[in-house]
């Protein structure tokens, strides 16, 4: 990784979901801790549209204490909890009020393989499964509730540029585990880096 590599400031998100989920493939994710640093190269995203999105927490306008930060203006974490157990992460995008938001679906392991690995507890260990989902990734670095409604610019977790990926290294797909959205289920909203190991699912369209 770059010294000089810079960090990604909160304008880079105030776009449409659709164009931040394609853009953020390469950049980096960056955990700083007491025990060390923590890098991730983004390998895959989903979009969510916000209210015209039956995928979107947003849908028709919901507003609840678990989605409210959606409402922000783009640059800003939204982590949430499922089944109880385990977390997601995800950016706001767009401006305010316009609830759309990307989903961090894998990444690539680049730095503090240790950490990453001590946090998912990872005892027959599979580089290529540290981080191929979402909940591994908040898992993986250690992520909870403490940073929901955080700017992307603050010290602890953050973007740099990391690498170009052109869009001939681009793929899409529907998204994931969304059955219920109706048509929504179909819409190739999902973005990965064609080949990447590191992809939580292997079938994909062409671009």
């Amino acid at each position: 990784m770059k010294p000089d590599m810079k960090k990604i400031k909160r304008e880079f998100f105030q776009k449409s979901a659709l164009k931040v989920a394609r853009n953020m493939l390469g950049k980096y994710l960056v955990r700083e801790t007491s025990e060390g640093k923590c890098v991730l190269k983004i390998v895959e995203t989903e979009a969510y549209m916000g209210v015209d999105d039956d995928a979107s927490h947003s849908y028709r306008g919901r507003l609840t204490d678990r989605n409210k930060v959606m409402y922000e203006n783009g640059g800003v974490f939204y982590i949430y909890s499922i089944y109880g157990i385990y977390y997601c992460l995800n950016v706001v995008t767009n401006k305010k009020n316009i609830p759309q938001a990307v989903f961090i679906r894998a990444a690539e392991p680049l730095e503090g393989v240790e950490i990453l690995k001590k946090n998912r507890n990872m005892n027959n260990f599979n580089f290529l499964h540290l981080a191929n989902g979402p909940s591994k990734i908040a898992q993986a670095l250690g992520l909870n509730k403490e940073f929901y409604g955080r700017s992307v610019e603050n010290n602890r977790l953050y973007f740099l540029e990391g690498e170009k990926v052109s869009s001939k290294e681009i793929a899409l797909a529907p998204r994931i585990n969304i059955d219920y959205a109706q048509c929504a289920k179909d819409y190739p909203w999902r973005f990965f880096i064609k080949g990447n190991k590191f992809i939580s699912k292997k079938q994909f369209y062409s671009l």
